[in-house]
């Protein structure tokens, strides 16, 4: 099975960091930060919707 990065967007077939804030994923019973991942950046979402329309 192929490895999904759980903290990186796909764009054109590679994976990466996304450009944006950060996501906190947080617990709601006592506030503890599960995890931290990267939105995608505008620039992140105009290449990733070039790579689509060239595909």
């Amino acid at each position: 099975m192929p490895r999904i990065p759980a903290d990186e967007i796909l764009i054109a077939g590679q994976w990466r960091l996304g450009g944006g804030l950060p996501i906190h994923t947080v617990d709601p019973a006592d506030g503890t930060v599960l995890a931290t991942v990267h939105a995608a950046s505008p620039e992140d979402v105009n290449e990733a919707a070039h790579a689509a329309a060239a595909a």
